[in-house]
């Protein structure tokens, strides 16, 4: 296993800045990182890893990427979530109102957490974090 630290993943603007994900909570079934750039949990955009190995009942190792990309707005003057942009079990889940910049952002963040090497593990080594 590999202990968990922390992800740099590019985003999805035209010069890619590299974001740093900081692992939140750790266990080997379930890893969660988190971008902490915004100043509260609910604006910050976050990917959780799954791991589950064969059991009695089933043959297979199953390992499930997911992110979690929040949408900023103002309410009543104050930085508010309005929405989110999601990626689950394969399927893209974005709003009519997400803009361009955070749709590039968040299929960039997907793409390159699928080919990092600490995430590439849990599918071709059968290596979760703890």
């Amino acid at each position: 296993m590999v202990q968990a630290a922390a992800i740099v993943l590019n985003d999805g603007a035209a010069t890619p800045v590299a974001v740093t994900f900081s692992p939140e909570r750790v266990t080997p079934e379930r890893c969660v990182f988190v971008d902490r750039r915004k100043t509260t949990r609910a604006l910050q955009p976050s990917f959780t890893i799954e791991f589950s190995p064969p059991s009695n009942g089933r043959q297979t190792y199953r390992t499930n990427l997911s992110f979690d990309y929040p949408i900023e707005g103002l309410v009543n003057g104050v930085a508010s979530v309005i929405g989110h942009g999601r990626f689950v079990n394969g399927d893209w889940i974005v709003p009519d109102f997400m803009s361009d910049v955070d749709r590039k952002h968040m299929r960039a963040f997907v793409a390159n957490a699928q080919d990092h090497a600490s995430i590439k593990a849990y599918i071709e080594a059968y290596d979760p974090m703890y």
